[in-house]
């Protein structure tokens, strides 16, 4: 199985991308069948080969959206979910409390029947994504003197989420690594991205109940 056989989530892919940049630790949630445990499971074994092993592997993991792992996909009741309202309640709060100490995290989905049979490959092998993690690991932290736009979006991200420092800190090592991948000094879009990286957001993991 390779990285473009794998149909959909190009979030999920472009996240683990960044991951081996600067080492960060992923989190990726989402129901059995989105491709979650596949993605990481190839990205870690073909990292190892076409590094010889000389590279740090950012830790990876993998959580479902509900305790049962039934519920596939978010805003919607699975039939055969037996969580109770409460036990989706807890599993959210779990899933806050690890997405709190992990650098990036990303909510999968599981790609629809039209995509599984039209859905072309994209066209990328992983050997091409791990060639960027490559030239990206070579070229040197940026710095981080920053147009004010950058800081306004950092303030207010800071703000309207009430991040601590440690989570903040983690938003600039992440949004570094984008810049790197990119080979650009660091600006509004790799701070952008960093920050739908880091953030686990509400909607994404409301049940509509």
């Amino acid at each position: 199985m390779n990285w473009h056989d794998i149909v959909g989530n190009e979030l999920a892919k472009r996240a683990l991308e960044v991951a081996l940049v600067g080492a960060h630790s992923v989190l990726l949630v989402g129901p059995a069948g989105s491709g979650k445990a596949r993605l990481i499971a190839t990205v870690r074994s073909a990292a190892l080969q076409y590094f010889d092993g000389n590279i740090d592997m950012p830790h990876m993991g993998t959580q479902p959206l509900c305790a049962c792992g039934h519920t596939l996909e978010v805003k919607r009741i699975a039939p055969r979910c037996t969580c109770t309202l409460a036990d989706k309640d807890a599993h959210t709060r779990r899933l806050r409390e690890v997405a709190d100490a992990v650098d990036i995290v990303v909510v999968t989905r599981r790609p629809t029947y039209d995509e599984l049979c039209n859905g072309e490959p994209n066209g990328e092998r992983i050997e091409a994504v791990l060639k960027r993690v490559s030239c990206a690991r070579q070229h040197p932290e940026p710095s981080w003197t920053l147009p004010e736009a950058g800081h306004a979006l950092l303030r207010q991200a800071y703000n309207t989420f009430a991040l601590t420092p440690y989570k903040l800190a983690r938003i600039r090592g992440v949004a570094a690594s984008c810049a790197r991948l990119a080979g650009e000094p660091l600006g509004v879009p790799h701070i952008a991205e960093a920050i739908m990286f880091t953030m686990l957001r509400q909607e994404e993991l409301s049940w509509g109940i």
